[in-house]
């Protein structure tokens, strides 16, 4: 190889590594929602209006606890999670509760729909 060639490749090879180092060491973690989400929806009915959303991974995908107090919780079932969105269905009292919604860092906000109507939820992670 002549002269001009090898300098051009090392050039290239820092280049590629220079490139590489950068968007690695800024480069935004995969997001997570695991961890307890405090919620509220001051719309809910009463005993239902605030508690905590537990995620969990699990290995064919995730699981959703809905806390409303201490001995009042429900597990979620078809929980389907994507690109920062979540969507769950939760039977409380008889009752068919489909919840969605979308995370933004540590804040989430979505619905809750069932026979009576849609209500406003928001969340903020507690921990993780």
């Amino acid at each position: 190889m002549t002269h001009k060639k090898v300098t051009l490749h090392l050039l290239l090879l820092v280049l590629v590594i220079f490139t590489t180092s950068l968007t690695s060491a800024h480069g935004e973690r995969k997001f997570s929602p695991v961890g307890t989400w405090e919620f509220k929806a001051p719309e809910a009915p009463e005993g239902y209006t605030t508690g905590n959303l537990v995620i969990s991974k699990k290995e064919s995908g995730y699981a959703v606890t809905m806390e409303f107090n201490e001995y009042l919780k429900f597990n979620a079932v078809d929980v389907v999670y994507k690109k920062k969105t979540i969507e769950f269905t939760v039977y409380v009292e008889g009752e068919t509760v489909t919840i969605s919604g979308t995370f933004d860092k540590d804040n989430f906000t979505g619905v809750a729909s069932y026979s009576e109507g849609v209500i406003e939820l928001t969340a903020v992670r507690k921990n993780r």
